[in-house]
């Protein structure tokens, strides 16, 4: 049977740690959120598209990737991306590059290289065909939680493969010249011998967000942050107990200055058995040159 993991964050800036104030989270509700699983969020940089994965009906498979637009204060209803991007299989967890124009995902579909690999379509109007990332990213083993950064040089992942601390270990390759090289892990100090998944950096790419069945956290899977860049990442820290529930959160997903976070809980009072949430983080303050992205809580 397969599964995929849920997500912890940790935040660092600058090499120094920098606690967040994390504001309550907000479920979405419907229609992003219907009565299974919704997850997997993934945020376009300009908060016009927000794609999830969901056992919804009206799949293609197991789990299907499907994407909502953004409509005045809300979102409309969810669009499958179709059997060009789905299967019958499970197809989830996809992120985007920063212009919109590259769609990361994993799949479990049949001919790939093991258990789940790394797909990566891309678009000018409609999303092509998915094409396999292939080795050395994808392995006999299980690649799952792609997560590409803003300059599109780093791609994030999880995996289970040797050479790890355990369990979901993350990883990363670096791409030169067009080509991903030899994924390198992020190390004992982030990965901790349980799984560790759902990387995911905001523009500034020195932040790293992540979820872990490390212990000493409030419950199953906990957001943590950690500060860094590429490889090299500091000791990470729990996002607190305003965003971690004695329920898994998971799936962590920021936007592109970090102001805010969306991310998927098992949490009681949802929609479904799992729901996306939002929490914003308080003490940010907006870049003179960037503004803020306006997010509707409904």
């Amino acid at each position: 049977m397969h599964s995929d993991a849920l997500a912890i964050t940790v935040i660092f800036a600058c090499s120094v740690l920098t606690v967040s104030a994390w504001t309550p989270p907000v479920n979405l509700g419907e229609p992003v959120n219907g009565p299974g699983y919704d997850g997997h969020p993934c945020i376009s940089a300009d908060a016009s598209e927000l794609y999830l994965t969901s056992d919804r009906a009206g799949g293609f498979g197991l789990h299907d990737l499907w994407v909502l637009q953004s409509e005045g204060d809300g979102w409309g209803g969810p669009i499958n991306l179709g059997d060009v991007i789905n299967t019958a299989d499970y197809d989830i967890s996809c992120a985007l590059n920063a212009d919109g124009t590259e769609l990361y995902f994993a799949s479990a579909r049949p001919a790939g290289y093991g258990d789940f690999d790394l797909y990566v379509s891309e678009r000018g109007g409609d999303w092509d065909a998915p094409v396999n990332v292939g080795p050395p990213v994808n392995t006999e083993y299980k690649e799952v939680t792609p997560f590409v950064t803003a300059d599109g040089l780093w791609l994030f992942f999880a995996s289970n493969r040797p050479g790890g601390s355990g369990g979901d270990d993350l990883w990363v390759t670096e791409n030169l010249g067009g080509v991903w090289q030899e994924p390198v892990n992020l190390g004992p100090t982030v990965n901790s011998g349980a799984d560790d998944r759902y990387p995911s950096l905001p523009d500034t790419m020195d932040r790293l967000f992540y979820a872990s069945l490390v212990g000493g956290g409030y419950g199953g899977y906990d957001i943590y942050e950690s500060a860094g860049s590429g490889s090299n990442w500091d000791e990470p820290v729990n996002l607190g107990e305003s965003v971690n529930t004695v329920h898994n959160e998971i799936h962590c997903y920021p936007t592109p200055d970090a102001s805010v976070l969306y991310f998927a809980s098992d949490r009681p009072g949802g929609v479904g058995y799992l729901d996306i949430y939002v929490t914003e983080d308080d003490t940010f303050i907006a870049p003179a040159s960037l503004g803020r992205i306006k997010v509707a809580f409904y």
